[in-house]
């Protein structure tokens, strides 16, 4: 205990350890901060059901909705492919530096590489 010395005795250890906790304890005396906490709690708060048990209604294998889905989602790339080039772009870079520039949306179009694999 700085205050003391290092000969402090243990009352003096006690004030001054009482002293802290009240100071750190301090800023939860006001009302707003309480209510803020309280709210923030709420809004984050993840409610787990561990009572309800789920139940198992379909457990088949439909070749044909795989293959509409896999169809389906190599339309999606295909369609969508300048913005996941640009998206790759962007993440690709440092963060702090992900910034999509006129001058590289320019490059984008004009140096677009040619479709790789099978999508």
């Amino acid at each position: 205990m700085a205050i003391h010395g290092p000969t402090a005795s243990k009352e003096q250890a006690d004030a001054v350890i009482e002293q802290l906790a009240n100071a750190a304890c301090e800023p939860f005396d006001k009302p707003a901060v309480r209510n803020l906490l309280k709210d923030t709690k709420a809004k984050t708060n993840i409610v787990i059901d561990e009572i309800t048990t789920d139940e198992v209604i379909s457990a088949d294998f439909d070749l044909k909705r795989s293959e509409e889905t896999i169809t389906s989602f190599k339309q999606f790339i295909e369609d969508n492919r300048d913005e996941l080039i640009a998206l790759q772009i962007l993440y690709n870079q440092q963060m702090g530096k992900q910034r999509l520039t006129y001058a590289g949306i320019r490059e984008l179009v004009t140096d677009r590489p040619p479709p790789s694999g099978p999508c």
